[in-house]
């Protein structure tokens, strides 16, 4: 599809926040560097910058300009000791570049379950001394007990935590990245079962665990290959992006997201100076990204 360049203009000329969906105030626009969105060639041979309706606006340290928020998800499959190249959620690999470091943006732990089981055991998780014990039921092996813990565990401890599994793994993240939850874990067992954290830890470990360094983007396979194989194993849906390019500005505003109903092609000049919303009603499956981080720092937004 083509887009109607003459529109997309006529917006650009005239870019506003919107701090209530029914009142734009004064006019407010970022610049928004290209270098920082990969090129596609559209249908028509004609290269494009595309930034999907809702992506949101990230800082980039030592300038005035912004970019899209580089952040997105892993998909596909799991990313482990020896992944260099893997996939990411739709509409995003196109925000990253070579020689970024990619971190996981969420506090997080790993516990991984071990050895034999059987029904009746119990595995204990603690946050921030909270206590809840799910208790092994039909089971088979160690994969299908950590995906079926993750789903006890995301019901009982509710919103504030996400709960992901890989083989025999279970990922605790927080969900907003403002605090640090302590955490330890615990089991009985009738046979050697062991349910443990990961690397002892007795807190989540902070925002920025390293994946590794970008060598290249594939934004039309929607794929990002690092110069080595990934120094932590991350399960599908974690969320990773590159930790120095934030969702505020100096001052600890957000940024915003732009247009939540066209996309925008920063290919064209005038689309690089952009109106930003703060508020209104966005569809959530049609963002690139969103995190718990975003919809915290954005209250008056509506996620549909």
């Amino acid at each position: 599809m083509v887009l109607n360049k003459i529109y997309e203009f006529s917006e650009a000329l005239y870019p506003s926040v919107a701090r209530s969906p029914n009142d734009l105030r004064a006019p407010r626009s970022f610049s928004i560097d290209p270098s920082f969105v990969q090129p596609l060639l559209g249908a028509d041979g004609i290269t494009q910058r595309i930034l999907p309706p809702g992506t949101a606006l990230g800082s980039i340290p030592g300038s005035a300009k912004v970019r899209p928020l580089p952040r997105t998800r892993v998909a596909t499959a799991a990313i482990t000791g020896s992944t260099t190249t893997f996939a990411v959620s739709k509409n995003t690999a196109r925000f990253f570049k070579a020689a970024e470091v990619l971190v996981a943006i969420q506090p997080l732990a790993r516990v991984d379950f071990a050895l034999t089981w059987a029904d009746g055991d119990t595995a204990t998780l603690v946050l921030d001394g909270r206590s809840v014990t799910y208790t092994v039921s039909a089971y088979s092996n160690l994969t299908t007990l950590a995906a079926a813990a993750a789903a006890f565990f995301a019901a009982s401890f509710g919103p504030r935590y996400q709960f992901l599994s890989e083989t025999q793994y279970l990922y605790v993240f927080e969900v907003d990245g403002k605090g640090r939850s302590t955490i330890s874990a615990s089991e009985v067992t009738a046979g050697t079962g062991t349910f443990a954290v990961n690397g002892g830890l007795t807190q989540l470990a902070p925002a920025g665990t390293a994946i590794g360094t970008i060598l290249s983007v594939d934004a039309a396979a929607e794929t990002i290959t690092l110069t080595a194989a990934a120094s932590n194993r991350l399960p599908i849906g974690a969320a990773i992006g590159v930790q120095s390019s934030l969702p505020t500005d100096a001052n600890g505003e957000g940024l915003g997201f732009l247009s939540p109903t066209m996309p925008v092609d920063i290919e064209w000049g005038a689309n690089t100076d952009y109106g930003a919303f703060v508020s209104g009603s966005f569809y959530r499956d049609r963002m690139p990204y969103l995190d718990g981080e975003l919809t915290a720092l954005f209250p008056e937004l509506v996620f549909g």
